[in-house]
């Protein structure tokens, strides 16, 4: 039987590619938090935005802002607030939540946390569809009524769960309001 040798040459280069491939993978959200960072800093924000960026109280005006416009969707006073509130102009980004029930709403049948935090990272996805809108129009649209838009470069910040909800903490890097 007769070898090719360059089928050697070729099988030991696909194993050095694929051990230099096995190198150890970057953190959960490491990736995305360095692309939101060098965004920022690309944009002039420069500063490394954490959860620790906004104070826990903060979080929790921004989420309970989130909750009573979602409850009353016509009501403009809660949007100029939540944008003031979540803008966060020295580093160009929009804090918000998103928020996934773990127990499905219609069944109660447990739903599995991946699944919750893509739901959860959609609605914080929607939310800033929303701001980004209502920082140039703050009197639409309604909440509720925003059928599609275009998603924004994000990292979850931080995660937990309270009682039977998953809440994401997200960091939106934002375009420059004159751009």
């Amino acid at each position: 039987m007769r070898v090719n040798h360059s089928c050697f040459w070729i099988i030991g280069l696909l194993v050095l590619v694929l051990v230099a491939c096995q190198k150890e993978r970057p953190r959960e959200g490491e990736l995305e938090h360095r692309a939101v960072r060098e965004m920022g800093a690309a944009a002039g924000g420069g500063a490394d935005v954490t959860f620790q960026s906004l104070s826990r109280e903060r979080w929790e005006q921004i989420r309970k802002l989130q909750e009573q416009i979602r409850r009353q969707p016509r009501e403009t006073a809660y949007r100029a607030e939540l944008v003031a509130l979540a803008y966060g102009p020295s580093w160009n980004t929009l804090f918000l939540t998103g928020a996934a029930l773990m127990p499905h709403p219609g069944n109660g049948r447990p739903i599995p946390q991946y699944q919750a935090e893509q739901a959860a990272f959609v609605d914080a996805q929607r939310w800033a569809a929303y701001l980004q809108r209502w920082r140039a129009h703050p009197m639409e649209p309604d909440f509720g009524s925003l059928q599609a838009w275009q998603p924004l470069p994000s990292t979850v910040l931080h995660k937990e769960i309270r009682n039977d909800t998953l809440i994401l903490f997200l960091a939106f890097h934002v375009a420059e309001s004159g751009s």
